[in-house]
C-alpha cells in the first residue's frame, strides 16, 4: 500500500511539474504577443487557505444551482450577502492574497 501511495504521490508531482512549464511557456507566449501585455494583471495562480498554490480555473467555475436560486438577480443578492475578508500578514501589514475554496466561503459566510 505504501508503494502505491508513492507511487501516485510521484505521478501527481510529474503533472504539476508538467503543468507549471506549460503555464510557463504560455507567459512567455502571452507576452510576446503585444508588449503592453507586461503591464496587465494576469493571475494564473492563486494560494488557497491551507497555503496550498492552485490554478485559479480551480476557484473560479460555473455552478448548477437551478433549484436553488432563481435567476441572476438572486445570485448577485446571495453574493451580496458574503462579507469581504481582508487577510493580513504577520505584523499587520497588507497581506498576500489568499482565495478560499467554496466550502470556506459557505462555512464562513465570507470570502
Amino acid at each position: 500500500v505504501e508503494a502505491q501511495l508513492h507511487l501516485e504521490h510521484q505521478r501527481m508531482m510529474e503533472r504539476k511539474k508538467m503543468f507549471l512549464l506549460y503555464a510557463k511557456q504560455w507567459w512567455k507566449e502571452y507576452l510576446a504577443i503585444r508588449p503592453n501585455h507586461s503591464q496587465r494583471l494576469v493571475k494564473i495562480f492563486a494560494e488557497d487557505e491551507t497555503g496550498r498554490s492552485n490554478v485559479v480555473c480551480h476557484f473560479v467555475r460555473p455552478l448548477r444551482v437551478e433549484w436553488l436560486l432563481d435567476g441572476p438577480r438572486h445570485a448577485a443578492r446571495f453574493v451580496s450577502l458574503l462579507r469581504y475578508h481582508q487577510t493580513t500578514s504577520v505584523g499587520g501589514g497588507g497581506g498576500g492574497e489568499m482565495w478560499r475554496r467554496l466550502h470556506s466561503i459557505l462555512a464562513t459566510k465570507r470570502g
